[in-house]
């Protein structure tokens, strides 16, 4: 019974299923992170970033995760988009502040700047494939095969 719920489930899923799934759990992770900011901010950012700031950069993830989960998993491009721009925007913020941190404070942050720069790059790469549609194009089937 629960395989068979778990079968139709996974059916459901928009394909390639195992892009939507990851892109899903990409999503979910990063509301994780916003949620997990939100409660308890980390607070050599928070410093730097300042309250106000870091409380958008976890909305925008929190977000993001809350429209893209679901958003990937049914090909809702539409969705998506807010999703992929929300992961830009807080990456972007919160790029530029370990940036500054970068130049103004001892220390190498360039580990932690490349992985912020391969995730816009990723967000660059998404954003390129779902901008022009509202919908995956090979999500909707014919009436013939419904």
């Amino acid at each position: 019974m629960a395989m068979n719920l778990v079968k139709r489930a996974w059916q459901r899923v928009h394909k390639p299923r195992v892009i939507a799934a990851t892109y899903a759990a990409l999503y979910l992770t990063l509301a994780w992170g916003g949620t997990a900011s939100l409660i308890d901010p980390p607070s050599t950012i928070e410093g730097t970033l300042g309250e106000a700031a870091m409380t958008i950069l976890a909305l925008l993830l929190v977000l993001a995760g809350v429209t893209g989960a679901p958003s990937a998993l049914i090909g809702a491009w539409w969705l998506e988009r807010i999703a992929v721009m929300s992961v830009a925007f807080s990456a972007g913020l919160y790029g530029t502040v370990v940036f500054v941190r970068q130049l103004a404070d001892s220390g190498n942050r360039q580990l932690q700047l490349s992985f912020i720069a391969a995730v816009l790059l990723m967000q660059l790469v998404r954003w390129h494939r779902i901008k022009d549609r509202p919908y995956d194009p090979g999500r909707i089937e014919t009436t013939e095969s419904s």
